[in-house]
């Protein structure tokens, strides 16, 4: 503990010291505030998000799960997020589907992610309660 005050007029002295306390709580919350407002992150990815009904860049973070990804392209899409069939083109012929057993916790992170890639956003329809793809693309 601290035992000298560091304002000249206070006139306390010791244990009995307000401002020394007032101080090192302030320094401790600058410091949790900075170590929480800076820790890394894994930087955003720019994607060319493609589907029947619209094309836009969005930027995408590697730490979303897949269904979240699909909670927000739902609202670019016009897919419902339940039933949009996602696909990552890497390439002329080269395309990786973006789907897992449990998409609320594997994150994007675990697939090919490059600036510019095209993200196509297809749809599932129901028949029959069978699952039939319908693409959109």
């Amino acid at each position: 503990m601290i035992q000298i005050c560091t304002k000249p007029k206070c006139g306390s002295r010791g244990d009995d010291c307000a401002c020394i306390t007032i101080i090192i709580t302030r320094l401790r919350t600058s410091a949790h505030r900075h170590l929480h407002t800076h820790l890394p992150t894994m930087a955003d990815v720019p994607l060319l998000v493609k589907s029947e009904f619209s094309s836009s860049e969005r930027r995408i973070t590697p730490g979303w799960t897949i269904t979240r990804l699909k909670a927000k392209l739902e609202t670019i899409t016009g897919v419902p997020a339940g039933c949009q069939r996602l696909s990552l083109v890497l390439g002329h012929d080269e395309t990786v589907a973006i789907e897992a057993a449990d998409e609320d916790a594997v994150q994007l992170s675990a697939f090919p992610l490059r600036p510019y890639l095209e993200l196509k956003a297809g749809y599932f329809t129901l028949v029959d309660d069978v699952r039939a793809c319908v693409c959109s693309f």
